[in-house]
């Protein structure tokens, strides 16, 4: 049981996994919700984190700021294959990022919890947008799921760069 606790809580604990579920909740709102594809995402992920190995954080990274970008600029929602193909990419990053190094050695209760809240989180982040898309009148709403996707996106850039730097010469990690 302390596995799936954990594996509940694991997504919420790491940002290379909590800001692009942010984007990827954000980017499914407004259409048909991709569930066999955010499904495959999920396993292919866990089957490929020990492939990606510590490049796996950087690619979540980074394909969550490319996603949250092109959420700001589109706005929701975003036309089907698009978000179909967010639906597979994001999650499968997440997951990668998540048991980069240890998925073969995960149990498979701590995987299927996280699974199961990173598929209900996004979920949720994309009903609770399309409640404020159908519900509150005029452009503001979709004006501000696109500010929310810029913030987003600009944190996870930055946060991309400090994966990607160098350590700084004579710091404490020399």
């Amino acid at each position: 049981m302390a596995a799936l606790t954990l594996g509940l809580r694991l997504p919420f604990l790491y940002p290379e996994a909590l800001l692009p579920l942010l984007v990827l909740g954000l980017a499914l709102a407004g259409g048909q919700r991709p569930l066999i594809a955010g499904l495959a995402g999920l396993g292919a992920g866990l089957l490929g984190a020990d492939l990606l190995g510590e490049a796996a954080t950087a690619l979540s990274l980074g394909a969550g700021a490319l996603a949250g970008a092109v959420l700001a600029l589109k706005g929701p929602p975003l036309p089907g294959m698009l978000r179909h193909g967010m639906g597979f990419v994001l999650p499968a990053l997440i997951m990668a990022a998540l048991y980069h190094g240890g998925s073969a050695s995960a149990p498979a209760l701590m995987a299927l919890g996280s699974m199961g809240v990173l598929a209900v989180t996004a979920l949720l982040i994309a009903e609770i947008a399309d409640l404020l898309l159908t519900r509150l009148p005029g452009p503001i709403p979709g004006l501000a799921l696109r500010i929310a996707a810029s913030w987003l996106a600009a944190i996870l850039i930055l946060m991309l760069a400090f994966v990607l730097a160098d350590p700084v010469p004579g710091g404490a990690g020399a």
